[in-house]
């Protein structure tokens, strides 16, 4: 949500280069597929990631 004095700006990862570039900037975070081995397909857990300006 932005207002008349703020800007928003977002970005579009389109490709695996884009990708690439993104994570050697260290502006994507990387979180693990919480499942246990016996049903990977269903995770048991979530992580929210809350990262306060």
């Amino acid at each position: 949500m932005t207002t008349e004095e703020e800007e928003n700006t977002q970005i579009v990862c389109n490709s695996k280069k884009a990708l690439i570039y993104l994570a050697n900037q260290g502006t994507v975070g990387f979180h693990p597929w919480l499942s246990k081995i016996d049903d990977i397909n269903k995770p048991d857990k979530v992580v929210f990631g809350l990262d306060p300006a």
